[in-house]
């Protein structure tokens, strides 16, 4: 529901947008941080201060820029005042396997340390439409559906509980002609035939809007990784607020209970730029039904991603009048995702440029070869699933231009892709920004 209310951090949007979003560039994660302050109860039955801090470090596979091979683990802990300073504690293996078919990419990881396995499945246009993770006793897999516009339509969960039990949950999204969400509706089903509803939510909307280019991107495999005594990323994913299509200012959720729909949780937003380039989102959890207690103190959680969505840091903190206070942060660094092996000579290649670049409807290719070879030019995603074949075949002696139209079906994204020129087993490669 779109307000009236106008908001003061208008302008410093703007002002982001114009500064500091430049062309979109496909990141991966390259270090995570963690840590979590509160006091832990001893033996002497008194409370005590404690910070557990983590560190983790990624590798990445080599040729595929941004499919996860291993994490190392790094941890500090201060109780009391005692530090024991940073030290290694393990690696975690994911064993990924890739498998590119006409439909899209599949990423399969089997996680060491967790016994667990996690499928991602991506579409030509690397939407996510599937993830799974669990172990084999149980698991959540959710299907991720689109409408006309390229948004999120509906998401359907399913989860196999220890106890045998199934669970099914779709969350449907309702948008206006604008595009904005208006609600979300939340359906649960023991057999994903008979359908009850059990949750509404309904978004209010401020007067402002994201920079150009921006889109929230929740779906990294990292993000469901918790470290020993933290809150995973994927909270972020439960916060109806945080969708592209316009900044909320609040959320109202209802549960049905007893034939009749009641106010559950309000969550508040307040947006605004903590560093240059960054924005940073504060929402205040209000569980409806205990707001009225005295000495109750809502959930705070502060989540930030740069101007280009990904995700940067989150805070969450707990002060409940019942238990001591509790706080945690995550924060993330990113780095450009590029192939390892982008980088394989081909003797006879002596030329090869792209034009215009960046490029729209259409992509000149040139090359010069110091003496003809069979070969071909390709165009690629950054996570390297093959987007367009331009030319295949024999690439003769001097210089020569392959023009490419992209296609509307293939309903590209604005951001990075790669042109790549084969001969054999060599490889050079061109890296090309889109713009629609």
């Amino acid at each position: 529901m779109k307000a009236s209310k106008p908001v003061c951090f208008w302008a410093i949007l703007m002002l982001t947008a114009a500064c500091l979003h430049g062309q979109a560039a496909e990141n991966r994660i390259s270090q995570r941080y963690s840590q979590s302050i509160g006091y832990v109860l001893g033996a002497d039955e008194d409370w005590h201060d404690y910070r557990l801090q983590r560190r983790e470090e990624f590798q990445y596979v080599p040729g595929y820029s941004s499919v996860i091979q291993s994490m190392d683990m790094h941890k500090r802990d201060i109780y009391d005042g005692v530090d024991s300073g940073w030290s290694f504690e393990y690696r975690t293996y994911f064993a990924p396997q890739v498998i590119d078919g006409p439909q899209g990419r599949t990423i399969i990881y089997n996680i060491s340390d967790q016994n667990r396995q996690r499928i991602e499945v991506y579409d030509l246009q690397n939407r996510i439409v599937c993830i799974r993770e669990g172990s084999l006793a149980s698991g959540v897999r959710n299907h991720y559906f689109y409408n006309a516009s390229g948004q999120t339509d509906s998401i359907v969960r399913y989860q196999s509980l220890y106890n045998n039990n199934i669970l099914y949950k779709k969350r449907v999204m309702l948008y206006d002609d604008d595009g904005y969400k208006q609600e979300e509706h939340v359906f649960e089903s023991p057999d994903s035939l008979n359908w009850v509803q059990t949750e509404r939510s309904f978004v209010y909307y401020s007067d402002g809007s994201y920079p150009p280019g921006f889109e929230f991107r929740l779906h990294n495999p990292l993000f469901a990784r918790s470290a020993p005594g933290f809150v995973s990323s994927y909270l972020n994913h439960h916060f109806t607020g945080l969708c592209t299509s316009g900044v909320v200012d609040s959320v109202l959720t209802q549960h049905f209970a007893n034939g009749e729909w009641w106010d559950a949780v309000r969550e508040d937003y307040l947006v605004n730029m903590e560093t240059p380039g960054i924005l940073s989102f504060l929402i205040t959890i209000t569980d409806v039904p205990y707001s009225h207690i005295p000495d109750y103190f809502p959930g705070v959680a502060n989540f930030a991603f740069d101007a280009d969505g990904y995700f940067r840091y989150q805070n969450y903190s707990m002060d409940d009048s019942l238990l001591p206070p509790h706080h945690e942060s995550t924060e993330y660094s990113w780095e450009a995702a590029v192939l390892a092996d982008d980088e394989l000579h081909i003797p006879a290649l002596q030329g090869f440029n792209a034009s215009p670049n960046p490029f729209g409807q259409q992509l000149v290719l040139s090359i010069e070869m110091a003496e003809s070879a069979k070969g071909s030019l390709s165009i690629y995603n950054i996570r390297g699933q093959k987007v367009a074949e331009v030319y295949s075949g024999n690439l003769p002696k001097g210089s020569h231009s392959y023009t490419w139209n992209p296609e509307p079906g293939l309903r590209l994204a604005n951001g990075i892709y790669l042109a790549v020129i084969e001969s054999g087993k060599h490889r050079r490669i061109l890296k090309l920004s889109y713009v629609k």
